[in-house]
């Protein structure tokens, strides 16, 4: 006891000094319609909205990138042409003749999931084509600005409505696409064969904004194996093809959207958006107005960022709260790929929450709690749990899953190519291999020299933890803490896992049950 005293030591110092340092800092796109309008847009036929000012100057400063379909990578290895041309050869003569139906077609979920991503990279591409959306001169009122037969009112969502401004002195001449943010995305949907997620007249970017509606539409679609779910914010680093990402206001009102689903094949991730056209009739074909693809990391000064991810139904576990996870393969195991976050043990029982300090330290009977006690950071980082709560009868994990045992940890980090000899070991292990980088996501981290590649699909996160000592809060966005099922041998301590921001290794070291840390589910 004395000897494992001795090793911890260093670590019990360097986690007690996080506690108490980071302790003392811790006490345009368009509008969607509304039911009720303001008299402004009562005044507006076309329900026109506003373009944030901002918004439309950076979108102005963006740089318009156009990539062939030749030199997009859906798929790793295969670009969005050889696709097409070999695994969907009927989809791109469909789309310049109007909206795909529906197929049914019995696919399995990869085939699901690489036809959608590569449909709605040739429909994107399709629509930044700026030439194909030129209303030629002395037309008629009603003919399609476009030969694919994709015009549509300007502010309107309804493909089949080939109608142009008439508001403001609009000659039928003018040259006009009036293809706002929400429009493209329900043009990109709606022709890579996803069904209307609500009706084309309320397709705006909030009422969109509901993963139950997008996953209603994919049941009754082609695309019925796949899943849409919400992943909360994200920062610009995170971001991956197939990704639909909200732009937000600080209300928590969408402003503007887009698809991420542009991979040059050089790792740069492009989103395939719409800045609307003005209602002044003037010519709506620059730079910063219509279909445009923009670097990813175009930002809109502070704005947040919400993202919306697909995923294969395979790959989802929900939680007894109804949670939905994602899940990953890796050697002979199956992790989750988040923190756990239920709120209820598998029993239905409830977990305590415990926000009061002293009351966390004196609980033995199971409790959890969001860090700092701020409930807007359990979707990204999970929860944090007592060992109490890990070992309770009434079950922590889902049904068919459980809480990643010292040995399960072990067999992931031997499977990442840590030595034997030092499988076994207190303290980091494994920083030869970098075992710690291969598990820790590329973002929130804190810079600590090290390159975070998460190939592993582990995605850890620097989530912090809860001191057992006197309730503080700390190590957020320096530290990961994951509790293991297993208890050390001298029955007051248990033994757990840490990620370190400057550290590529990862240590295996035990600490008392009060402690506040993260947990990870193993399927059974």
């Amino acid at each position: 006891m004395e000897q494992l005293l001795t090793m911890k030591f260093p670590f019990l110092l360097r986690f007690t000094v996080f506690f108490c340092l980071l302790s003392i800092s811790f006490q345009s796109c368009k509008k969607d319609s509304v039911e009720e309008e303001t008299p402004e847009e009562q005044a507006n036929p076309l329900g026109l909205d506003q373009v944030d000012p901002e918004f439309e100057t950076r979108m102005a400063l963006a740089p318009d990138t156009f990539i062939p379909l030749s030199e997009i990578f859906m798929i790793p290895g295969i670009s969005v042409q050889e696709y097409l041309d070999t695994q969907d050869p009927t989809f791109l003569s469909s789309m310049t003749t109007g909206r795909i139906s529906s197929t049914q077609d019995e696919l399995s979920e990869d085939e699901q999931y690489n036809r959608l991503l590569n449909r709605l990279a040739a429909v994107g591409n399709m629509l930044v084509t700026r030439s194909l959306h030129i209303k030629s001169a002395g037309s008629a009122s009603n003919e399609p600005a476009q030969p694919n037969g994709l015009a549509y009112s300007f502010g309107g969502k309804n493909h089949a409505v080939r109608a142009f401004p008439t508001t403001g002195g609009c000659a039928d001449s003018v040259k006009i696409f009036g293809l706002d943010c929400s429009g493209m995305v329900y043009q990109m949907s709606t022709q890579a064969g996803i069904p209307e997620v609500v009706s084309p007249g309320a397709f705006g970017v909030n009422n969109v904004m509901d993963t139950t509606k997008w996953n209603a539409a994919f049941r009754n679609s082609e695309y019925n194996k796949l899943f849409m779910k919400d992943m909360g914010e994200l920062p610009l680093e995170a971001r991956m093809p197939g990704d639909l990402v909200f732009y937000m206001k600080s209300s928590g009102d969408a402003f503007h959207i887009g698809w991420v689903l542009k991979n040059a094949g050089n790792g740069v991730n492009y989103v395939y958006q719409s800045n609307g056209g003005p209602d002044d009739c003037s010519l709506n074909l620059s730079a910063n107005k219509g279909p445009s693809t923009k670097v990813v990391s175009y930002t809109h000064g502070a704005a947040k960022h919400k993202v919306f991810r697909l995923f294969k139904k395979s790959n989802i576990a929900y939680d007894i709260d109804g949670n939905a996870y994602t899940t990953i393969d890796i050697g002979n195991q199956t992790w989750m790929q988040e923190d756990l976050r239920t709120t209820h043990f598998n029993d239905g029982s409830p977990i305590t929450n415990i926000n009061d300090n002293t009351a966390w330290v004196l609980d033995q009977n199971g409790a959890m709690c969001n860090y700092n006690n701020t409930g807007n950071t359990s979707n990204l980082y999970g929860k944090l749990y007592n060992w109490y709560t890990v070992i309770d009868p009434g079950g922590l994990c889902p049904v068919d899953w459980h809480v990643a045992t010292d040995d399960d940890w072990k067999s992931l980090e031997a499977t990442l190519g840590m030595p034997l000899d030092e499988i076994d070991g207190i303290d980091f292990r494994g920083a030869g291999q970098e075992v710690g980088t291969q598990l820790m996501a590329n973002y929130l981290w804190d810079d600590g020299g090290l390159t975070p590649t998460n190939n592993t699909g582990f995605t850890a996160l620097p989530g912090g933890g809860r001191s057992g000592f006197d309730g503080v809060f700390g190590a957020r966005e320096t530290t990961g803490f994951w509790w293991t099922a297993t208890e050390d041998p001298n029955q007051q301590d248990a033994w757990y896992r840490e990620l370190f921001y400057n550290n590529s290794g990862i240590n295996r070291n035990t600490y008392t049950k009060e402690h506040g840390f993260a947990v990870r589910c193993v399927k059974d």
